[in-house]
């Protein structure tokens, strides 16, 4: 393009450089002379003829509006418009009314957003946003893509001359395949430029025509970038895009760079990778007592959480079937009894009935074996304590008068010296354990003392807990300290190993992508 010196801006008031203008109404044709009337008295009356019938004039159309008028209407459009869309409608169609052109197109420079605006001075794309004769802008229209690279292209080698008011005459020969064709058939193209109020360069008009372009025409086309910046600015308030005012902030300033650079290292900064999982203290090597027979729990003789001895009687289970058997088995075994003593006396007096006393005495041994039985199911209805501990179970009230099956968990029976914590850590907080790791217990009754302990045992397979919620159950010996009561609960913080910032923050959401998405 050959730059020409800038125009003048203002509307130019000489009629040589916009046409006459009517100044005012014209002036009303004087009234035809009344008729001479001969005064009362003369010698002689005249008669006085009637004038002929009168014509309509004929329609004249009405006068075209002037430019100042025209310049005036654009404003107020400019200032009436709700949206940038409309704004620049308006520019590229209303400005026919003052100069007669064949295309019109509303090149704006957009900030890149993104990396490319985080470096230390950005180059801005020059975009179509508007066209004439048409209400959306195809963006793949190969004009329109060759237009952008063209004014891009200058933008590059010097983006000052942008900045001025411009005559240019586009040669088919060298414009390219996709502009060869329009420019054959607009030659004569004229950029005016578009600045902000506070200066800054916003965008161009490209403006297209067959015929070359007049001052006078030029004038009036360059007046209304100064209206549409103000316009433009108004509508395009930053604190309207609070994220294009951010990067338009550091965009225009090194402090880009620096704040890129401290992001990233803030992210890679290595923490302790953690997770949080409820837990509770349970016995070591608790000692699980179970129903020994069928049947059902009559009472039970101790409370949660009571210290007993070896041997002290914890639980009964309802006796009456035990018990009427043993009955029968001990009389059982009398008449067996009495039965061999019998045949013993028989076969001294009688050889034949020395045959007897075998038969007799396997019947013996039948009811006694039955008669131990019977003993021993009736001495497991009271069930006693194997050794000394603690009893932990739910709530009498959840045995009493309950039915049991044998080897059906009742209560378990823990050494108070020998206590660890149970973990259950959820699936979705899973990471890699291993045994050594270190883990925090904090207690609901007291948040502010923490236990310390480390991972001794883990469960590869997950387990419903008492929520119905799938753990993994991971257990932990307490190193340092008076251990917590049994059943004492909390939070307990398994510490992995160190992990930049970045992952531990944004953990969920990768997992979620890598679950959702593949990604």
């Amino acid at each position: 393009m050959t730059a020409e010196p800038a125009l003048a801006r203002a509307i130019p008031t000489d009629t040589a450089a916009i046409g006459s203008m009517p100044t005012g109404p014209a002036p009303a044709s004087p009234p035809p002379a009344a008729p001479a009337v001969s005064a009362p008295g003369a010698a002689s009356a005249r008669v006085v003829p009637l004038p002929p019938r009168l014509k309509p004039a004929p329609p004249q159309s009405p006068p075209a509006p002037s430019p100042v008028a025209t310049f005036i209407d654009l404003e107020e459009a400019f200032r009436k418009a709700r949206g940038l869309d409309t704004l620049r409608t308006v520019l590229v169609t209303g400005g026919r009314k003052l100069a007669p052109y064949d295309c019109a197109l509303l090149l704006e420079r957009e900030i890149p957003l993104g990396l490319k605006a985080l470096s230390a001075r950005p180059v801005p794309a020059w975009r179509v946003k508007a066209a004439s004769g048409t209400t959306s802008v195809d963006r793949q229209a190969p004009f329109l893509q060759a237009f952008e690279i063209l004014i891009a292209s200058l933008a590059g080698l010097s983006e000052d001359e942008l900045g001025k008011q411009q005559l240019s005459h586009l040669d088919a020969d060298t414009a390219g395949d996709e502009l060869a064709h329009f420019a054959a058939d607009f030659p004569h193209l004229f950029w005016v430029p578009i600045r902000h109020p506070d200066g800054r360069l916003l965008g161009g008009l490209a403006l297209f025509r067959k015929e070359p372009w007049t001052d006078a025409h030029k004038t009036l086309l360059a007046s209304l970038a100064g209206p549409f910046g103000h316009a433009h600015a108004a509508l395009a308030d930053p604190r309207l895009d609070p994220a294009r005012r951010l990067v338009g902030l550091l965009s225009h300033s090194r402090f880009a760079v620096s704040a890129l650079a401290l992001a990233v290292l803030v992210l890679a900064f290595p923490v302790r990778f953690s997770v949080l999982a409820p837990a509770e203290v349970v016995g070591a090597r608790p000692t699980q007592l179970a129903a020994p027979i069928d049947g059902i729990i009559r009472d039970i003789l101790v409370e949660p959480g009571d210290q007993v001895a070896k041997g002290a009687p914890l639980l009964r289970m309802v006796d009456t079937k035990p018990r009427n058997d043993f009955e029968i088995a001990r009389k059982n075994r009398a008449v067996a009894s009495a039965k061999y003593q019998r045949a013993i006396q028989s076969a001294v007096a009688n050889r034949r009935e020395g045959e007897e006393i075998a038969v007799a005495k396997a019947d013996l041994d039948v009811a006694d074996a039955e008669l131990l039985l019977a003993q021993d199911l009736l001495d497991r209805t009271q069930v006693q304590a194997p050794e000394a501990g603690v009893v932990v179970y739910s709530a009498r009230s959840n045995w009493i008068g309950k039915p049991v099956t044998t080897g059906e968990r009742v209560m378990d029976l823990v050494d108070p010296t020998q206590l660890e914590l149970r973990i259950d850590l959820g699936v979705s907080d899973a990471m890699a354990l291993k045994t050594g790791m270190a883990v925090k217990l904090f207690l609901d009754g007291n948040p502010l003392g923490p236990q310390a302990a480390e991972i001794t045992r883990i469960g590869y397979r997950p387990v419903a807990n008492a929520e119905h919620q799938m753990v993994y159950r991971v257990f932990a010996g307490f190193t340092a300290g008076q251990p917590p009561r049994i059943g004492a609960r909390g939070t307990a913080r398994i510490d992995g190993d160190r992990v930049p910032l970045g992952f531990y923050l944004f953990r969920r959401p990768i997992a979620f992508l890598r679950q959702k998405l593949g990604l």
